[in-house]
């Protein structure tokens, strides 16, 4: 029943915000603030405003990263690009 309503409806931002940063934290190790990550519904662009090194960390693995989002949010909620 949730798979119809995740390949269907988009996700409020908030939502998408928490979970990139959840990815961000399982896979990096690195605890991102919800406040330091904003997502452009329109564009599915997610912006970091963290330090540096973290978010330099963070775009080496960008494709690795969008695509567990994907896993989780579904094709159609999911960000395309890190920023």
């Amino acid at each position: 029943m949730f798979e119809k309503y995740r390949t269907r409806l988009r996700p409020p931002q908030g939502v998408v915000v928490t979970a990139f940063c959840a990815v961000i934290e399982n896979e990096l190790g690195i605890r991102l603030p919800t406040s330091s990550v904003r997502y452009n519904v329109y564009n599915r662009t997610i912006g970091v405003t963290a330090g540096g090194p973290q978010k330099t960390e963070i775009i080496l693995n960008q494709k690795h990263i969008l695509d567990l989002c994907r896993e989780t949010l579904g094709d159609l909620g999911s960000p395309q690009q890190i920023v």
